[in-house]
């Protein structure tokens, strides 16, 4: 993906690109790979023909090797989630955008909690509008964080923004 001076950017689950890579004959997907702005391999997934679905996300992290799958359909496990939490939470702080970071990812009972911190700003500097724009990404990255690292329904998703001092924002 783009930001608006055309360079690539990571969004919120650090991946900018994907790419698929078909059969011979150019037509079956094999596996998609995503990579970070930094051209970083983050994860790869292979495309399973019987089923005509693709298999769980194979994490491979900052050039390591490939770590346990992290299930993307709805049928994982729900002992699964915390694994990927944990996970998760190894690859942090990560760079999401200019000045945004992804500082950690937490797992506390049946409580993920996740803090982004924007490194730019100061409780100080943010306005009333800045913090209704924060606000309305929450669903939005609830969602992503629920599908990303497979949480049951049963696990509440929180979202904590902090300034670059770590006060809380919201």
């Amino acid at each position: 993906m783009l930001d608006g001076n055309g360079k690539r950017s990571d969004k919120f689950y650090g991946v900018s690109r994907c790419v698929v890579e078909y059969d011979k004959n150019g037509i079956v997907p094999t596996v998609r790979k995503y990579y970070n702005s930094s051209n970083q391999l983050l994860a790869t997934q292979k495309f399973n023909a019987k089923k005509q679905s693709w298999d769980d996300l194979v994490m491979v992290g900052r050039g390591t090797a490939p770590t346990t799958p992290v299930s993307t359909g709805s049928s994982a496990a729900s002992g699964n989630w915390q694994a990927n939490v944990r996970e998760a939470s190894s690859l942090c702080p990560e760079k999401l955008a200019n000045g945004v970071y992804l500082q950690s990812i937490t797992a506390s009972g049946y409580t993920v909690t996740c803090t982004i911190k924007l490194s730019e700003y100061s409780k100080y500097d943010v306005d009333s509008d800045d913090i209704e724009k924060l606000r309305n990404l929450i669903p939005d990255l609830r969602n992503m964080l629920r599908e990303m690292l497979s949480l049951p329904g049963s696990v509440s998703v929180g979202i904590v923004y902090v300034d670059k001092a770590n006060r809380k924002l919201l």
